[in-house]
């Protein structure tokens, strides 16, 4: 760890950090607890201060399983909330506090424990990247049975989160991959396997029984001789017509993705020409020789016409990038739903009608996988900047989602703002995560005022807003008079473009917004590694620039924190909006020079401590830091 300038600390932090708990590094300082109150989603300012009280009284990062369960005890003595974290990459706000308290990041645990070749196992602590995972099985030829689009996000976030995700048909939703987790409780440490009922009630339960510390998974060999395949169709209906031929096929293909008209359209923007045509696609792709000859006789058999193969893996390589098209926006909403598939044409028909009355321009896309149900996003395009008129297109998503709903479908999952939903939630497995937090968090520490009912400010006046029989019947009413309904959030619309939008944008903000604030910058820093401190990476800069831009105030220490950067380039190598970064850093250094000084004997420091560090030297390896002086780049960081 690099020792850097830092806030003092006060109340429970100093408290909990007089302890002197090994492996635990603790967080009180503003500005860092700041990058805490947000997920992937930018929820309206207003919104979350009137509802919810979203700064944490402290973070905490526990190194350790024990360090984790010592900070857990510490909580429970003093009735404070805890609520998980990994990187942060959820749009729903499950991560986010709302009656404060204390987050527990758990990013640190981010060891690959063991490869079991053999068996096909891995084991990993529960704050490890997809992204890790897959480059540790990968030198012993195995790979991941399925993993979310966001590669940086954690094991124990997708466990925590929904589980469905890249190769989620061939490879089955996460609770038939994983064989057990361990969990930290309050009490202690505790192992929970397949086939138990507790198991099953951590996926999904954001957060609520637990930290899990670790998790095994059953993992493939690298097959040979699959490839993806990319169909086009006129008609929205032949497309989901032959997608449930394809994913009835035996053996199944590893992954199904339905794509819109209106996501190929942007798919061509970003990729900077006419690479895919105007249409409803269907993108499959075989998990080896048996499933590709399956794949390839049934479109032979339905005398489907096959785009070219270039295209496919084009589109294919594109799918650990969901959110780049934020940057076009810059901002992006919209509802996840999983959507039965009987009633999936129904479903698809109404979205894209809501969103044409609605002056949305649909990106739809489906994942489909085992079962009776398949995932739907449904997003669009929205300018953040102007905050009346992404608060109107919050307000939109709502009622898109009500209206799914409407016709079947049920929320992907909960967090803080699709509680309105809740009774949508299916009753066995709300009962049995209820079951199981009396057994594990009696003291109902965990993640509370979420999931079961929610609870924030006005005294409790949140809750009764924002949930099934208030907010909930609102967007319900809102969806059946969605024709009028329409017509005046056109008008609203077009007023708010034209008359609230800001004039003058800050180049700094507008990168800001254009960021997806997914936290993969955050694993692959190595003043991350050092410091702990998100501030030192892309997703903290950025919001510090935010910041400033909006009238906030930091402290010194906050700003000379900004300037310990390597320059290595590996936050640019792995950014989802693939924004120039190393520019911005520049303008903000400048800026807050001017305002705060500089340290250069810190920044010497740190740059000469970073450079022999090992994390530094495996990046390097890896081909991460692009900027490293052996590579000739000039990303060398400059004094």
């Amino acid at each position: 760890m690099f020792d850097a300038k830092t806030e003092p600390h006060t109340g429970l932090a100093l408290e909990l950090e007089s302890m002197r708990i090994p492996d635990l590094r603790v967080v009180a300082g503003k500005g860092e607890l700041e990058l805490y109150c947000r997920d992937q989603a930018d929820v309206p300012q207003m919104l979350k201060d009137v509802l919810i009280r979203y700064v944490p009284d402290l973070v905490v990062q526990p190194c350790t399983p024990e360090a984790t369960v010592e900070a857990l005890g510490f909580a429970k003595a003093r009735g404070l909330p805890v609520i998980p974290r990994g990187s942060g990459s959820s749009p729903f706000g499950g991560s986010i506090p709302v009656n404060g308290g204390m987050v527990l990041d758990a990013g640190n645990l981010d060891r690959v424990l063991s490869v079991d070749k053999e068996k096909k196992l891995v084991k990993v602590q529960g704050g490890c990247r997809w992204a890790d995972v897959d480059h540790a099985l990968s030198a012993h030829g195995l790979r991941l049975l399925s993993c979310p689009s966001s590669r940086f996000s954690t094991v124990a976030g997708w466990i925590s989160g929904g589980g469905l995700g890249v190769g989620s048909l061939g490879g089955g939703h996460l609770s038939e991959i994983v064989t057990s987790v361990r969990l930290a409780t309050p009490a202690g440490l505790i192992t929970l396997r397949s086939p138990q009922e507790e198991l099953k009630a951590v996926f999904g339960s954001e957060g609520q029984l637990g930290i899990i510390v670790e998790a095994t998974l059953k993992v493939k060999e690298k097959g040979t001789g699959a490839r993806p395949h990319l169909l086009l169709f006129k008609d929205l209906d032949a497309a989901v017509e032959t997608a449930e031929r394809l994913r009835r096929l035996s053996p199944l293909p590893e992954d199904l993705i339905y794509f819109s008209p209106g996501k190929l359209r942007y798919a061509n923007k970003l990729l900077h020409g006419d690479h895919f045509g105007d249409g409803h696609a269907l993108l499959v792709t075989s998990a080896d020789e048996g499933s590709e000859k399956a794949v390839s006789d049934l479109m032979a058999s339905l005398g489907v016409n096959e785009e070219k193969e270039y295209q496919a893996r084009l589109l294919w390589h594109e799918r650990y990038f969901p959110m780049k098209l934020r940057r076009l926006g810059p901002g992006m909403l919209g509802a996840e739903v999983l959507a039965p598939m009987g009633r999936l044409k129904d479903i698809l028909h109404r979205a894209e009608e809501l969103c044409q009355e609605f002056d949305l321009d649909p990106l739809l896309e489906v994942h489909f996988v085992r079962g009776n149900e398949s995932l739907l996003l449904c997003y669009y395009l929205t300018d953040q900047v102007n905050q009346s008129a992404y608060t109107l297109d919050a307000a939109k998503s709502m009622v898109v989602t009500s209206s799914l709903i409407g016709l079947g479908a049920r929320p992907y999952s909960l967090g803080v703002w699709n509680n309105s939903f809740a009774d949508s939630w299916p009753a066995e497995e709300m009962e049995r995560l209820r079951k199981a937090k009396e057994r594990y968090d009696p003291s109902n520490i965990m993640n509370p005022g979420k999931y079961f009912a929610l609870k924030g400010r006005l005294f409790g006046g949140a809750g009764m807003i924002f949930s099934p029989a208030g907010s909930g019947a609102a967007f319900g009413l809102m969806a059946k008079l969605h024709s009028p309904l329409g017509a005046a959030f056109r008008s609203l619309s077009s007023l708010s473009k034209k008359a609230m939008g800001p004039r003058e944008r800050d180049p700094l903000v507008q990168m800001a917004n254009q960021c997806a604030m997914c936290g993969a910058c955050v694993s692959v820093c190595p003043a991350y590694a050092l410091t702990r401190d998100e501030r030192v990476t892309a997703r903290g800069k950025l919001l510090t620039a935010k910041t400033l831009a909006e009238g906030g105030e930091i402290t010194r220490e906050h700003a000379h924190r900004t300037f310990l950067c390597m320059r290595c380039k590996a936050c640019e190598q792995v950014c989802q909006s693939k924004l120039e970064l190393i520019p911005a850093y520049e303008d903000l250094e400048a800026r807050l020079e001017k305002a705060y000084g500089k340290d250069a004997a810190e920044i010497e420091r740190f740059v000469r401590v970073a450079e022999v560090s090992p994390r530094y030297e495996e990046m390097v390896a890896r081909g991460l830091v692009l900027g490293a002086p052996k590579n000739a780049m000039g990303g060398e960081r400059r004094v």
